[in-house]
């Protein structure tokens, strides 16, 4: 029984709760019906409570175990329901309804280990080997002069082509600019002075991350129809929740096909 299975869990951490100092609603599909986490003192569960609770959650159970095996994330989980089914929507405090989901994760949010030190983060290099080790230990890697000026001369000219066909036919999508406060999403610190900073994109991203709309505009329709599920999956023709969506569709898991010619030649 998946619901008494997350009750398990819930138990198991319950003395890693104590900083909630709240009382916590907790539907997650007991036959029983839900429970009152009391935090206030040593973490308790109960069946009842007369006080009102600063946060009622109601939640799959699957998603507490995925919280525990750190599979899910909190504030995507708490929320990953809630387009399609309002009543799934943590209610009240909504700290609290993520303090809690963070506790049972198998990561200390609270007491996070310290940022290594530059030092020891990845260094541009040539040697692939290295590049690899580096994406293993640290999850990226930086390879330098990966491109020569005459590919480059070349990625320029067609981006630049690309982008003037967009904008006359009134499709382009500016990047943020100086509005983009994220510097992840703005693809970096601009560190030009003057003219345009043009950049290209590739990348993969595991699916409980994001899928991505671009990423399969260059799959020929013969191949794209020949595809498995599992491939579709990984290539990013699956909505996947409140991470994106394709072409206005934001249902999860739903297969999507690359629209003929949506918006004009793709150079």
């Amino acid at each position: 029984n998946e619901s008494q299975r997350a009750l398990a869990l819930v138990k198991e951490h319950l003395p890693k709760m104590s900083p909630l100092n709240a009382i916590l609603k907790l539907d997650i599909g007991l036959e029983s019906g839900p429970l009152y986490l009391d935090a206030r003192s040593e973490p308790v569960l109960t069946s009842s409570h007369d006080e009102e609770p600063a946060c009622s959650v109601k939640i799959k159970p699957e998603y507490i175990k995925q919280f525990v095996e750190g599979k899910l994330e909190p504030r995507y989980g708490l929320f990953k329901d809630g387009f399609f089914d309002e009543t799934t929507l943590p209610k009240g405090d909504i700290k609290t309804a993520v303090k809690f989901a963070d506790y049972l994760c198998p990561v200390d949010r609270t007491n996070l280990p310290s940022a290594p030190s530059s030092e020891k983060l990845p260094k541009p290099t040539q040697d692939i080997e290295q590049a690899l080790s580096d994406v293993k230990k640290w999850g990226y890697g930086l390879v330098s002069n990966a491109l020569t000026p005459d590919e480059i001369s070349t990625l320029r000219s067609a981006l630049q082509q690309q982008a003037a066909g967009e904008i006359n036919a009134g499709v382009s999508k500016h990047d943020g600019g100086p509005k983009a406060s994220r510097l992840w999403h703005a693809t970096g610190p601009n560190r030009m002075s003057e003219g345009e900073r043009p950049v290209i994109l590739m990348f993969f991203m595991r699916s409980f991350v994001r899928q991505q709309e671009n990423n399969f505009l260059s799959i020929r329709p013969e191949v794209e129809a020949g595809m498995s599920d599992k491939v579709r999956r990984m290539l990013g023709f699956v909505t996947n929740g409140a991470f994106g969506g394709v072409e206005g569709e934001v249902r999860e898991g739903i297969f999507v096909r690359r629209l003929e010619n949506a918006v004009g030649m793709f150079r």
